[in-house]
């Protein structure tokens, strides 16, 4: 059932990871994931490669920002995150930076009857916490025949998106609200936030938890 176009894993981080491996009515889920990455890589350098370089004296070589969306509280997110992070670095190639934007379960008042989705959650974050480190290797071999390994991160940086209003009640209740407070995010970071908060991190940067990890909500 989990192979059928448009259905989720049904909260099993497992089922969502074998997705990805998996095929369907609308082809094999692998290929269409990589060519959708190309597609949408020649459509940004079609835009960028003729804008005007803020130093003219200098060849302009912008990275690629690359930003991951998507919700750690169901099976398919959080299974297959980790995979689509080193994914678009091989894919696009060394001159991008992938980032994450990963929604979260609101503050539990009661455990009971959401025990799936928290524990996907935590699952998601020890897979993150895991590959975050420099001695451990993302080793795999991909349905194309191609094996990786990686040393590096799949995510310059991992920002949680918050559930949570001051009053606990759910900002985001659908695949429409996590979009759209991605786009906020990504908003703020054109208008000078992500400058701030990088001035932040200056003093934090021995810290390698602080340096690889963020929060945002609003209230």
């Amino acid at each position: 059932v989990v192979m059928s176009a448009g259905l989720g894993a049904g909260g099993i981080r497992a089922c969502g990871r074998l997705a990805l491996w998996g095929t369907n009515k609308q082809g094999a889920n692998f290929t269409n994931f990589q060519r959708a990455v190309e597609n949408a890589h020649a459509r940004v350098v079609n835009v960028t490669k003729d804008a005007p370089s803020k130093d003219p004296n200098k060849t302009k070589t912008e990275k690629i920002s690359v930003f991951v969306t998507g919700s750690l509280t169901g099976g398919t997110g959080s299974g297959v995150f980790i995979d689509v992070g080193y994914l678009v670095q091989h894919i696009i190639g060394s001159n991008t930076e992938v980032y994450g934007l990963f929604l979260l379960p609101k503050r539990p008042i009661t455990m009971k009857g959401h025990e799936v989705m928290y524990g996907n959650a935590y699952g998601a974050l020890k897979d993150l916490e895991f590959y975050n480190k420099i001695e451990n290797t993302y080793s795999e071999k991909w349905p194309n025949g191609f094996t990786k390994n990686e040393v590096g991160k799949p995510f310059v940086f991992s920002q949680y998106i918050s559930q949570d209003y001051q009053d606990g009640t759910p900002a985001i209740g659908n695949l429409s609200g996590l979009y759209k407070m991605a786009g906020l995010y990504l908003f703020l970071n054109i208008a000078g936030i992500y400058e701030k908060r990088r001035e932040r991190l200056v003093d934090s940067s021995s810290n390698s938890l602080i340096g690889d990890y963020g929060t945002f909500g609003l209230s």
